[in-house]
């Protein structure tokens, strides 16, 4: 299933350049961030790919597509919104379901687990709560430091 903006009532959206390398990445509902370099790509909890921050949620793809799937046009600027956002259509690392009130942590590609990491130097950021087994809502939290 795709993800998809379920509800959008906010107004704290933000923005940035694109790393290119990543839009291929850069998908509706994935978690966001930036890096040290000031572009925005999919967040990771990982020491070892930065860590890059969860700011919010991808609003839209980057890469903009044809009926047959071929890539028509590429965004350079990019938005995510940090609150106010439910998004339906999501899975946990791996592609499974969501457990219903559950807290789920950011994961490594923008993708999310309820497992909180625990390697050294990692962050452990809550970034939603699942409202079912596939819609979570957002609750992007300031990320504590293994």
């Amino acid at each position: 299933m795709a993800k998809s903006i379920a509800k959008y009532t906010v107004h704290d959206v933000q923005g940035a350049t694109l790393l290119a390398a990543q839009a291929a990445n850069w998908v509706k509902g994935v978690f966001v961030g930036v890096d040290s370099a000031g572009k925005a790509r999919p967040a990771d909890y990982r020491a070892s790919q930065g860590p890059i921050v969860a700011l919010g949620v991808a609003l839209q793809d980057a890469q903009q597509k044809d009926p047959k799937g071929n890539v028509i046009d590429t965004l350079t600027e990019v938005s995510w919104a940090r609150t106010g956002v439910k998004v339906a259509g999501m899975t946990a690392a791996g592609g499974g379901t969501l457990t219903a009130g559950a807290i789920y942590y950011l994961s490594s590609g923008g993708a999310i687990q309820s497992t909180k990491p625990g390697s050294t130097n990692d962050i452990n950021q809550v970034v939603g709560v699942a409202l079912s087994t596939t819609e979570l809502e957002l609750l992007v939290s300031t990320p504590i430091v293994v």
